[in-house]
């Protein structure tokens, strides 16, 4: 990302502190912020004040070479001058870092630093902006102190510069330093900025404070409720929280406000709805979205909008369901369901004619189990050489041999008798 660092109003000097940072994290994690003693301001010619004011309009204008040319000029001018100096090295870091040169920004304001000529003020602006530009590096560690003192040194800190440590802090592995910081930031802000709420639900999600994502995901809705992700976000952080009934309630007042619009968020949905034992409504919420286009009409969806049916016991819905996907599917095992139900609901015929689709079509898992259905359905309309033939080939499947056969010495017992 771009990394553009406005120029700030004010260019002046830099402190007399010694500023010497350490560069592993076990330093930085122990090192205390330091206590930047102000610069005092020196004077600069009419001249090279109006040539430096010359070069801030280059830069102000884009001119960027333009700018660069001349502050090179003037630093050879005022080589022995620290004041005016310190000036052109934070001017070319600011030049630096609006073309993305982060590498010679953080160098000039080095420089900058290092002369120890400016006031608290710039000083510390000028440190804010040097762990910008090492952030922008991907230096972190050398970052963490220049932002830590120019908030340990500043009356009035902005909470902007609170995130900017949590997001430097998290760049190091240091979740904990990264979400107190998140956090302070948060608090001083009246209206926290979205991009910090969803940044510090990553935080609190990857510590497992589940509660505390919650309570942010619901400020994220308070600020964007039209934003599908955040609901589902809330949903999934109740799930991992073991509160499935808020999770549900969630997605369902997501549906209310006409958010869930994927595919995948209605079918989340509907199995919510399975898992908290209410099947009716994931019927009804995937029978809708079918209706609507929302989700598409496919074998996978119609066996789930089935189930739904099966489980609340919907009986004439569920065959319906099936018949629809009874002819997409890759093999019988729909087609003998179907049988199974109206073997349940002696419609003995119906029972007949999809259980043979089903074995005509074949892969089944259970064959013996179909063969078995077909045989009481022929046999309770009386059609009793084709139940026997039927339970003859259910036999074939040990797991299915023993039932088959009783049924097989019952119909002989019954034909013995009538003979």
């Amino acid at each position: 990302m771009r990394l553009i660092i406005a120029l700030l109003s004010s260019l002046l000097f830099l402190s007399n502190a010694d500023i010497s940072y350490g560069v592993t994290l076990n330093q930085v994690l122990n090192r205390k912020p330091q206590k930047i003693e102000p610069g005092r301001a020196g004077n600069i010619s009419e001249r090279d004040f109006n040539r430096l004011g010359k070069a801030q309009k280059f830069m102000a204008d884009e001119k960027y070479n333009d700018a660069l040319t001349l502050l090179s000029s003037l630093e050879k001018s005022m080589a022995n001058k620290k004041y005016g100096l310190a000036q052109v090295y934070q001017t070319k870091g600011y030049v630096y870092a609006q073309t993305d040169r982060f590498a010679e920004a953080s160098e000039a304001f080095k420089k900058t630093v290092t002369l120890k000529s400016l006031p608290l003020g710039p000083t510390l602006s000028t440190m804010y902006s040097l762990a910008q530009v090492l952030a922008a590096q991907e230096k972190y560690l050398d970052a963490i102190p220049y932002i830590q003192d120019y908030i340990f040194n500043s009356e009035q800190v902005k909470p902007d510069a609170y995130f900017f440590l949590g997001q430097v802090w998290m760049q190091v592995k240091q979740t904990a330093k990264a979400i107190e910081n998140v956090e302070k930031a948060i608090s001083l802000e009246k209206k926290p900025k979205e991009a910090w709420l969803r940044f510090i639900v990553a935080l609190y999600y990857e510590k497992k404070e589940y509660p505390k994502a919650a309570a942010m995901l619901e400020k994220l809705l308070q600020i964007a409720p039209e934003k599908t992700k955040y609901w589902k976000q809330l949903s999934s952080v109740y799930v991992a929280m073991n509160a499935e009934d808020k999770a549900l309630a969630t997605m369902e007042v997501a549906q209310k406000h006409g958010v869930l619009t994927d595919e995948k968020d209605m079918i989340h949905l509907a199995k919510l709805s399975m898992f908290r034992d209410i099947p009716y409504k994931a019927g009804q919420y995937l029978e809708e979205a079918m209706k609507t286009d929302k989700v598409e009409k496919n074998f996978k969806n119609y066996k789930l909008l089935a189930d739904t049916w099966v489980a609340s016991q919907e009986m004439d819905k569920a065959l319906d369901a099936l018949s629809k996907a009874a002819p997409l599917a890759p093999n019988g095992e729909i087609y003998v369901r179907r049988g199974q139900i109206f073997l349940e609901k002696e419609q003995w015929k119906e029972a007949i004619t999809d259980i043979r689709k089903g074995i005509k079509k074949g892969g089944l898992k259970k064959a013996g189990l179909a063969y078995l259905a077909m045989g009481i359905a022929q046999y309770k309309t009386g059609s009793t050489q084709s139940s026997l033939e039927a339970f003859r080939s259910a036999q074939k499947y040990p797991k299915y041999q023993k039932q088959a056969s009783e049924w097989i010495n019952h119909l002989k017992e019954e034909s013995a008798i009538t003979h």
